[in-house]
């Protein structure tokens, strides 16, 4: 059999690291060494970096708040407008959205587009103005219009309601 020379960097590479530790201990000093087991150092690692952790929370200062992107809180006072707008018509059966107006409900004197952020834009969302007029803490109710629905007409409307189409409106930027 071949014999290996006894190195002291070859017998240090097949201890363990605590192993090691003491052996270079013992090795320098030739007395007797404290070593700590690697599960005593992470626990001390641990230690210090939980005191970091609370140090750093103790010295940020308090906040009363949160942001969700694409929603900032308005406060609204008693008779503010509340602006409600209109996305689309969607369905779970189909999948096929329609634009909103392609159906002949009331709409305003002028559309205007109303994309609030990127997202909106990405996926394909047609988010639009609508004349529903609601105004906070306020509960009059009025008739928006009068549409004359002609037999093609009222033909598509059941057939929307047939296929589960939903409308879907955002009233303060939360969807409705």
């Amino acid at each position: 059999s071949l014999a290996l020379p006894r190195s002291p960097s070859l017998s240090l590479a097949l201890r363990s690291p605590g192993q090691r530790q003491a052996a270079l201990c013992r090795a320098a000093s030739r007395t007797r060494c404290r070593v700590s087991s690697p599960l005593s150092a992470s626990r001390a690692f641990s230690g210090e970096m939980n005191a970091r952790w609370l140090s750093l929370l103790l010295a940020a200062p308090p906040t009363l708040g949160f942001y969700l992107p694409g929603v900032a809180p308005h406060e609204y006072l008693d008779g503010e407008a509340v602006e409600i707008k209109v996305n689309q018509l969607s369905s779970p059966r189909t999948h096929l959205p329609f634009d909103y107006y392609a159906l002949p409900h009331c709409k305003p004197e002028t559309l205007e587009s109303k994309a609030e952020n990127l997202g909106e834009v990405l996926h394909g969302s047609k988010i639009q103005n609508s004349p529903f007029a609601l105004q906070m803490g306020k509960t009059a109710f009025r008739v928006l219009c009068r549409v004359e629905l002609t037999a093609h007409d009222a033909a598509v409307f059941g057939a929307r309601i047939a296929q589960d189409y939903r409308v879907q409106m955002i009233m303060d930027n939360l969807p409705a």
